[in-house]
This record gives C-alpha cells, structure tokens and sequence, in this order.
C-alpha cells in the first residue's frame, strides 16, 4: 500500500509488516521492484534492496543508470552497460558481464526489465 509519503508493505490479513520512506519507490513501475514471492524490494532511485518484512535495506552501488529485472527470489539483475547480478541478502554484485552477440545485439535472456 502506498501512502502520501510512505509505502507500506503487507501481508494477506493487511498487517503492516514494515514502512519505507515513499522514495524508495522512484523509477519503478507499480509492483516491478518486488521480488518473486514478495521478500524483497528494489528501490533504483536509492541503489537499495529493503526486505518487506523487516524495512531493513543494503545498498548495491552499481553507479550507472540500469535496467532491472528479478531473475529469482534473490537475484536482480541490472543491465546497463553489461549485466550485473546482486544478491537481495548481501547487497554484493558481481559484474558486469559483457552480453553481445556476434551480430552486435545485446541479449536480455528474456528477462522481464523495467
């Protein structure tokens, strides 16, 4: 649920598991930074990664203006330039991986990016 200046992030009975400042949402489309199975959020504008049920957060730092997609419960992938995969637990990226194919064209694995 969002709220004038917060986003509130619930489970099915509408408890309120934790609340983060309404910046966290910025340059994402409704619902794309939530992982599969809803553990966690990416928060781009803040190069953050809040697990809902707590509000706790680690900064990934990836310093560039990316893309993004979940590939898996704990795994995003942020592509720009190159592909980097972050871990949702520990905030670490490994990357990037150069992602050309031989006719110049970038590959996305087909991930669904935001």
């Amino acid at each position: 649920m969002e709220r004038e200046d917060r986003i509130d992030f619930e489970n099915a009975d509408g408890t309120v598991l934790s609340s983060v400042h309404s910046s966290y949402g910025g340059r994402t489309t409704f619902g794309s930074g939530l992982s599969p199975g809803g553990r966690f959020w990416y928060a781009p504008a803040n190069d953050l990664i809040v697990e809902t049920r707590t509000g706790a957060a680690v900064k990934i730092g990836r310093g560039f203006q990316q893309r993004y997609g979940w590939a898996g419960p704990e795994e995003l992938i942020l592509i720009g330039p190159g592909i980097s995969v972050c871990s949702a637990v520990s905030g670490k990226c490994e990357g990037p991986f150069k992602s050309m194919n031989t006719t110049g064209y970038t590959y996305h694995f087909g991930l669904p990016l935001n």
